[in-house]
């Protein structure tokens, strides 16, 4: 069986059903965030920041979205894009730097959808700042970063 081209579907993109797979993790993911150390929360409370603006980032929002997780902004590589890709995926916000992200108290959770080299320091950032990280695998790119 051969790949099929790229169509949209119902709002998600779909290649043999893998963004069916994605929105699928997304919600198992999400769902495990239920408890953090702020207490319980419901699905109505966690409020996640997108980095990145590539082409897999409108799956995340639009899973996010339908699991009634609001998305409270995105960051690209830089203002434009950030700009365009608020104003396209019609979110409330494009942040200006990751930092901005980290302080925003409504944040509870950040998706990272950011090049493979981008994502050790990323998510130790975020780990840092006490928010929840979701990142596209790797996590890390050599035996020094993962130990």
């Amino acid at each position: 069986m051969g790949l099929t081209p790229w169509k949209r579907t119902g709002g998600l993109h779909s290649v043999n059903g893998y963004w069916v797979s994605l929105f699928y993790l997304i919600s198992r993911l999400t769902r495990t965030m239920l408890c953090s150390r702020k207490g319980l929360k419901t699905m109505q409370n966690i409020q996640v920041a997108v980095v990145g603006a590539g082409f897999i980032v409108p799956v995340h929002v639009e899973a996010l979205r339908r699991l009634g997780i609001q998305v409270t902004g995105i960051l690209g590589r830089d203002q434009a894009e950030s700009d365009s890709a608020c104003q396209s995926l019609g979110l409330p916000r494009a942040y200006v730097n990751l930092e901005q992200i980290l302080a925003d108290s409504d944040v509870t959770s950040v998706h990272l959808a950011v090049p493979n080299v981008l994502h050790f320091e990323m998510a130790k950032q975020v780990l840092l700042a006490g928010k929840h990280v979701m990142c596209e695998k790797p996590l890390a790119m050599n035996s020094v970063e993962s130990s």
